[in-house]
């Protein structure tokens, strides 16, 4: 029998994860009751799995490493692009089917019923102000407009994703049926977002550090090579054991004035030897 391959086991593994959450999500929102109203119902259901579907975007863009070099980083971005737009749209279609929801027995008009939703209901104008700011993402990116900005700005903007993440979260833990219904379903989602927001704190900042403090990199020499290609030569300690193989590439952040809030992909032209 053929020996499964890293990347097949890498990416069942990450639809397994979000299979089993769907599930879940599914079981405790029956067992937390309907609505009278089938939009209400709807509506609930949708936000619940635009929640899961931005906790499951947060891990593919966590640069864990276990993923990183069985799937590759840049079908892990390419997946995180399109569950960022089908958060959006499953949030938009959220707010739609609550707002009419509430507004159908009333015959108050939508718009109203948004109105006083924000006015009246913890939490809901954290949410909207969340959906504004994922709107906004969403737009900037998109090819055109990512085409006509500079890298260094839609990263800048992209960030505040983490701003809309917190809000939203938020808004789920003061008024989520589902999330109040009882002490299992807030285990769960607690659970959840603990791990998403885990997964990039440890991919994103603890790990690197953690290399960092271990080998203590430091730049050599700045070598051009050509008119478009440049040599940067690094020294540091224990490198043999850093992980690393020739023509794979790595984010660098130089940490002088001018460039430590810059990340920029740097092949490496050789594997680590040690010196």
């Amino acid at each position: 029998m053929p020996a499964l391959r890293p990347k097949a086991v890498a990416r069942t593994g990450l639809y397994a994860i979000l299979a089993v959450n769907a599930a879940v999500v599914a079981v405790l929102f029956v067992q937390a009751g309907f609505a009278s109203n089938t939009l209400i119902v709807l509506g609930r259901l949708t936000g619940l799995y635009g929640a899961l579907l931005m906790a499951f975007q947060l891990i593919l863009v966590a640069r864990l490493p276990w993923f990183d070099r069985r799937i590759g980083m840049d079908r892990l971005t390419s997946w995180h692009r399109w569950t960022g737009f089908a958060v959006l749209w499953t949030l938009l279609a959220h707010v739609v089917l609550i707002t009419f929801g509430y507004a159908q027995p009333s015959g108050t008009a939508p718009l109203n019923q948004l109105v006083d939703l924000a006015e009246t209901v913890e939490g809901v104008l954290r949410a909207l102000t969340a959906l504004a700011v994922l709107m906004v993402v969403g737009a900037v990116s998109a090819r055109a407009a990512r085409r006509r900005m500079a890298y260094e700005t839609w990263h800048f903007l992209h960030l505040y994703t983490y701003v809309a993440v917190v809000l939203a979260f938020t808004h789920q833990v003061a008024v989520g049926t589902t999330f109040t219904s009882s002490p299992v379903a807030k285990a769960y989602w607690y659970g959840v977002w603990g791990a998403a927001l885990g997964s990039v704190l440890a991919g994103r900042v603890v790990l690197p550090l953690w290399r960092n403090l271990r080998h203590q990199l430091r730049v050599t020499a700045v070598v051009p090579e050509n008119e478009h290609v440049v040599s940067v030569y690094l020294t540091g300690r224990d490198l043999d054991r850093l992980p690393a193989r020739a023509g794979q590439f790595f984010l660098w952040r130089f940490l002088t004035r001018d460039r430590w809030w810059q990340a920029n992909p740097f092949s490496l032209s050789m594997a680590p030897d040690g010196r």
